[in-house]
């Protein structure tokens, strides 16, 4: 299923993702699950919470089971006690932006 509204670009819902995120190099890796997924961010729920607020920089280990990648991206929305995020991506490789665009289209069809 994909959410449009508002959004620059597709997003669907892809909830057998997992995502490792930390808020800084000094920091421990805190695991996550996937939500949604789009070429510009993504939702991910936490398993503890951080300690993020909006505009925060994150740095992100995405598997999607076909396509794993790694991204820089701010902190868009984060729920009290921070266990939900909305997480714009910053940096992507192009070449994972690419596969990622390609795993969304096939998805966003089904």
């Amino acid at each position: 299923m994909t959410e449009t509204a508002e959004r620059r670009h597709a997003r669907v819902r892809y909830s057998s993702g997992t995502v490792m995120v930390r808020a800084s190099k000094s920091s421990p890796f805190v695991e996550g699950s996937l939500v949604d997924i789009s070429i510009s961010g993504c939702s991910i729920k936490t398993v503890e919470p951080l300690s993020v607020s909006p505009e925060d920089v994150l740095e992100l280990r995405i598997d999607l089971s076909t396509l794993v990648f790694r991204a820089i991206g701010f902190v868009r929305r984060a729920s009290a006690g921070s266990l939900s995020l909305g997480i714009e991506f910053h940096r992507i490789a192009e070449q994972d932006k690419n596969d990622l665009a390609t795993l969304i289209d096939y998805y966003a069809e089904a």
